[in-house]
């Protein structure tokens, strides 16, 4: 309840050896009141009664013993037993909450467990009347009553979002083994079908409940659409892999060079082989001569336009850089390894002033060839440099600054509101995805925790998505409060406010996500930097420390610090 002038609260009991102390009496009497058959309560409390014990003195065996209360450990019975006996507890209606529990403990023969009573109350009750109301109880005022024989104690309006975690569970159980052991036995079949590179990669797929059906997916994106650029890049890998473009290139450091944009423009034509020396226009079948005009002597291809001509090598020279250029010419025999040598291996405002002037060696060649007109050798390097010069200058750049040591921190929520970080990491050794989520209120006080880890292997994107959707999920059948959730995955945080489409199994787990959110609108998902998530990312590399699934109501040991010194 939320609104109204009449508010509730639910009062979860924790029984002290509950099995040990159920007087065989009071079952009994439950049995008789709740109109079971004699002959069925006679099986009954033959099966609870056959009990005896013996004790030892002095190594003499003596008794037996014959008890008069307590439910077998372990009896399969038992737990329903249990159940009937609660029933026992709804007695008449009484003014005194605390009183009921003493006449019920004193009449089933159970005491009840004070430290461990948790009260649960509605929002419409204010929060200072909340907690006089635990502090006259005595008892641990709690967000949500949690669960009892592993459903939720308490359910909302939304009975969809409350047991959800129900199928979260079963299809979990069958991901993890039955659908994987059942493809596992039929590797045969599999193999016979396909290679087996392929039936590996058919068996490292994980299964998310997002995905309902079978459809044609672009991997290299991660929206699962194609697109040109990935397809380039894709293409590019491709190629590399098989040997068609040289190791040791990375595109990164040749679009990170100190230079004007077209200039690096220039740099990866020149190393795509897509520029029109006079051999690489014959090449592409287009009639000319392939005798460099500005010597007269040699076949102009690329490496001799830049550096192998007489009248280049005298730029080279005028512009201060033959010290640079001068170890590579016997090095290497193509301009492509010669360009990624230096960019790789030279700072990058060295090599903006090469590339600077590769420019104006290849714009001097084509004012010779198109006008007739080119620039002395001399003149030309010193352009190059002022121009490059200029440039820096125009820019305003500088080195990169140390950082200034400001400290990144994890923040409480606001005021009658709570925070919930989020995070996935993966256990190489053992093969799993794991997950950590970890809810603190506006006073940076621990509130719930969970973890979970999964035998298939997602991709980074597919967990930290899986791992917001948890914890949103298990927050939901805590309480409905105001919460922030804080991931530091940026991407997913931006696919959240995205309506871009994708048909990738992460849009798919993304678009569930979006679901929950228009559901509860009062939750809020936003982006928070590694150093301020420690907590949530803690948990996640030591979820294999605990069983699949597990929830926390008190402080796990391994972020006990973290929570210590975000908290002060």
């Amino acid at each position: 309840m939320t609104k109204g002038n009449k508010a509730h609260l639910a009062l979860k009991i924790d029984i002290s050896k509950a099995y040990d102390r159920v007087d065989w009496g009071f079952l009994r009497g439950v049995l008789n009141r709740m109109g079971f058959a004699e002959k069925w309560i006679h099986w009954m409390m033959m099966c609870v009664t056959s009990v005896h014990y013996s004790v030892l003195v002095n190594l003499d065996a003596i008794g037996p013993v014959e008890p008069g209360r307590g439910l077998r450990q372990g009896d399969p019975l038992s737990p329903y037993l249990s159940i009937l006996i609660s029933e026992g507890e709804n007695l008449t209606e009484v003014s005194h909450l605390m009183s009921l529990l003493d006449i019920y403990a004193d009449a089933a023969g159970q005491e009840i467990n004070l430290p461990k009573l948790e009260v649960f109350f509605s929002r419409n009750l204010s929060v200072p009347t909340q907690e006089d109301l635990a502090n006259i109880m005595g008892v641990r005022h709690v967000l949500g009553t949690g669960k009892y024989l592993g459903l939720p104690s308490m359910i909302g309006r939304s009975k969809r979002s409350i047991f959800s975690f129900i199928k979260d569970r079963i299809w979990n159980r069958i991901n993890s083994w039955k659908g994987r052991s059942y493809l596992e036995q039929n590797m045969g079949v599999l193999c016979d079908l396909f290679d087996y590179s392929v039936v590996r990669d058919i068996l490292q797929v994980p299964l998310t409940e997002e995905v309902v059906e079978d459809r044609m997916v672009w991997k290299d994106d991660v929206s699962g659409n194609y697109i040109v650029r990935s397809g380039y890049r894709s293409w590019r890998k491709h190629q590399e892999s098989g040997g068609l473009v040289k190791e040791g290139v990375n595109w990164s450091d040749l679009w990170s060079i100190t230079a004007p944009s077209g200039v690096k423009h220039l740099l990866w034509r020149i190393c795509s082989d897509c520029l029109p020396s006079k051999v690489g226009l014959i090449q592409h079948h287009v009639p000319c001569s392939p005798i460099c005009q500005l010597c007269g002597h040699n076949y102009e291809d690329d490496w001799h336009v830049f550096v192998g001509c007489s009248e280049t090598f005298s730029c080279w020279q005028s512009a201060g850089l033959t010290d640079i250029i001068s170890p590579r010419l016997h090095k290497f025999q193509d301009l492509r390894s010669f360009i990624f040598d230096i960019c790789m291996k030279e700072d990058r405002y060295t090599v903006g002033r090469v590339a600077v002037m590769l420019e104006g060696l290849w714009k001097n060649r084509n004012d010779f060839v198109w006008h007739n007109e080119k620039e002395d050798a001399s003149k030309l390097g010193w352009l190059a440099f002022h121009k490059w010069q200029d440039w820096f200058m125009a820019q305003n750049i500088r080195e990169p600054q140390l950082d200034n040591g400001e400290v990144v921190s994890w923040n409480p929520a606001p005021i009658g509101s709570f925070k919930c970080n989020v995070d996935a990491a993966f256990n190489k050794r053992v093969g799993t995805t794991n997950r950590g989520w970890c809810m603190r209120n506006d006073h940076g006080n621990f509130v719930v925790a969970g973890t979970a880890w999964d035998g298939s292997t997602f991709s980074v994107l597919e967990a930290e998505a899986l791992d917001l959707k948890e914890a949103i999920s298990s927050v939901i059948m805590l309480h409905n409060a105001l919460t922030t959730f804080e991931s530091d995955s940026q991407q997913v945080v931006q696919a959240l406010s995205s309506n871009t489409p994708g048909s990738s199994e992460f849009f798919s787990i993304i678009n569930s996500i979006k679901l929950l959110l228009l559901d509860f609108p009062y939750f809020e998902v936003k982006f928070i930097k590694r150093q301020a998530n420690m907590v949530a990312h803690t948990l996640a590399k030591t979820a294999n420390s605990w069983s699949r699934r597990c929830m926390f109501d008190v402080i796990p040991p391994c972020i006990t610090l973290y929570l210590i010194n975000e908290s002060s």
